[in-house]
């Protein structure tokens, strides 16, 4: 088992895949940072500077929890990587047990080693390397949005906050808003994990490396067009996936419902590939 781990593991620290998508993800974020946290910075100092008061109406200070990349709905930065998180997250390792198959590669792992041992491998590796590729960018993007602007707590009645009385766990974010968003941020890791995990199971039925790929961002764009009643915003993983939730009627049962979903077909390819006499 432990061979099998640093197998996977090496190749995937080889991975120009898993490179691209975390270097994609750290400049959106960076792009995010400079663009809004920074002008948020700079519209701050030059009231200051002119000694207007920052305590009312459109003079009321910006603060971490509505501009770090999570907590803001409206730059293109923001949008752009929740939009695309579906492919920061299959693009790392989520195609190599295809490859495997298509190279023939897998033979050779299961003369040295039980299938079961390289099939947990594969999968631990998958999961572990795409929650950490998407969510590194959003916690750097956080880090520094914190060391910029205030750690004010949020006010509902200033209406600069997205979340409403509908909003999944909004108590939390109005009380302890980096609770909030710490409970979030493993969130999204476990969900981004498992949807690596389901495109890469598509690998043992699929041949089309795109398809693989991009299933999970093709259903994403797919529900955020058809869902368009607010009732339903909870089925769209690009609206449930943000911390700032841009949509209501989003609920934790429903997001553990998909959760439930990917995992179960994970769980269903490795008994697949660890009974089948054929690879």
């Amino acid at each position: 088992m432990r061979c099998m781990l640093k197998i996977e593991w090496n190749r995937l620290l080889r991975s120009p895949s898993f490179w691209g998508a975390l270097l994609l993800g750290m400049f959106i974020s960076m792009s995010q940072y400079r663009e809004v946290v920074l002008s948020a910075l700079g519209y701050q100092e030059s009231i200051a500077a002119k000694n207007l008061s920052l305590t009312y109406g459109t003079l009321m200070p910006h603060g971490v929890f509505e501009k770090w990349i999570g907590g803001e709905l409206y730059s293109f930065w923001s949008y752009t990587f929740f939009m695309i998180l579906p492919l920061l997250c299959t693009a790392p390792f989520s195609a190599s047990l295809y490859t495997d198959r298509k190279s023939g590669v897998i033979k050779n792992y299961f003369v040295r080693n039980e299938k079961k041992n390289y099939y947990f491998a594969k999968y631990a590796v998958t999961f572990l390397a795409s929650g950490f590729v998407v969510v590194l960018p959003l916690v750097v993007n956080l880090l520094l949005t914190s060391a910029t602007l205030p750690s004010l707590l949020p006010e509902a009645s200033t209406g600069t906050y997205p979340l409403d009385g509908s909003s999944m766990w909004v108590e939390l974010f109005y009380t302890h808003p980096y609770w909030y968003i710490m409970r979030y941020l493993l969130l999204i890791f476990v969900f981004s994990g498992l949807m690596a995990c389901f495109s890469l199971s598509l690998g043992l039925v699929s041949d089309n490396m795109f398809t693989i790929l991009s299933f999970p961002f093709i259903y994403s764009l797919f529900s955020y067009a058809v869902f368009r009643d607010p009732q339903v915003y909870g089925l769209v993983p690009v609206r449930f996936l943000k911390p700032s939730q841009s949509g209501t009627f989003i609920q934790f049962e429903t997001i553990v419902m998909y959760m439930v979903i990917l995992a179960a077909v994970s769980l269903l390819a490795i008994v697949k590939g660890v009974r089948s006499e054929t690879v």
